[in-house]
């Protein structure tokens, strides 16, 4: 009797059967769709298309395997296969299942097979607010990353399939945090006191000290100050999808009523430029103008030299600096 010889590669393991005739792998004709996202009770769906040069029937599985638990093995085992018929692969996501990459796996009736892998986002939308005024879906908890500027944190949010909040957004989000309607992704109103406990870590200057990044960057050019948003990687380059003249704003270096700013903030998300300076009222931040090129934008507490926490809205930050940090990622709504 003559013995079975298997060979793996490019994901496709063949095989010589007893006949002596060489059994080929199947082809996977179909790719998978790109940056997928599925949010809480959605179908994940994707018809896997392959053919087997033998013309011998095929069968379909599929393996799942959280993409947090791959972080930590080094040799990763993935989840019993599940059997899908015809090739239509489908997956809606419970409660207790998160991000995971997915493995398709097509095999003919002798043994052979081919492999594809891919990765699915799962966004459970209990822990995100529904902010519709820009049809965004906004992180209640914002993820703290020590030592993490600028530029990491918008390639952690894009690792994520997410972005963060354009400074327009901000306003508005923070704006939107004071009304009495804040709700969660699946309908269910905040409370009273989980949304002050949101409001707080962005501003309440009892907080440690802490910065989180806005998707929002100065570039002066001529002489003039322009806004860059809307930040996406392309070709490994992160670039802005807009940008726009700076509009005049608020005095830098002076403190500026929250409530002012959020009413009455102009089209960019900045202060008025006509706005009260200095009012110490009940809640109020400091504020910088972008004074410096290529400078970004960061919502936070700051410390002073003196031990002395207090709000501030720095639109003159470093991008390439390192400080404790946080970054809020939010999904565009479908």
């Amino acid at each position: 009797m003559k013995k079975t010889l298997c060979a793996l590669v490019m994901g496709a393991t063949a095989f010589l059967g007893c006949s002596g005739k060489p059994n080929s792998p199947p082809v996977i004709t179909s790719t998978p769709p790109k940056d997928i996202v599925v949010f809480t009770g959605e179908e994940f769906s994707y018809d896997v298309k392959a053919v087997d040069p033998d013309g011998e029937p095929l069968r379909y599985e599929f393996e799942r395997r959280e993409l947090h638990e791959l972080k930590f093995s080094k040799d990763p085992v993935f989840a019993i296969s599940h059997s899908f018929e015809e090739g239509k692969l489908r997956w809606t996501p419970k409660s207790q299942e998160y991000s995971s990459k997915i493995k398709v796996k097509v095999n003919d009736e002798r043994g052979a097979y081919t492999t594809q892998e891919f990765d699915v986002y799962v966004v459970h939308l209990s822990r995100y607010i529904n902010f519709a005024q820009h049809n965004l879906y906004v992180a209640q908890s914002a993820e703290f990353l020590e030592e993490c500027n600028w530029y990491e944190a918008q390639e952690k949010a894009h690792k994520e399939k997410a972005r963060i909040m354009t400074l327009k957004e901000y306003a508005d989000f923070l704006h939107f945090l004071d009304s009495d309607n804040v709700r969660d992704g699946l309908g269910n109103k905040l409370s009273k006191k989980e949304v002050e406990e949101i409001k707080n870590s962005i501003y309440d200057s009892r907080y440690k000290e802490s910065y989180e990044w806005i998707d929002a960057a100065f570039e002066k050019k001529n002489g003039t100050f322009y806004l860059n948003q809307n930040h996406k990687f392309i070709d490994g380059k992160l670039t802005p999808n807009y940008s726009e003249i700076l509009k005049k704003t608020f005095k830098s270096n002076w403190s500026v009523d929250v409530e002012e700013w959020l009413t009455n903030a102009n089209s960019q998300g900045m202060p008025r430029q006509d706005a009260p300076q200095d009012p110490r009222t009940a809640r109020y931040i400091e504020f910088l103008a972008p004074e410096n090129n290529n400078s970004v934008a960061k919502m936070g507490i700051r410390k002073a030299r003196s031990g002395y926490l207090f709000a501030i809205l720095d639109c003159n930050a470093d991008p390439w600096k390192s400080k404790s940090s946080v970054v809020r990622l939010v999904y565009e709504k479908r």
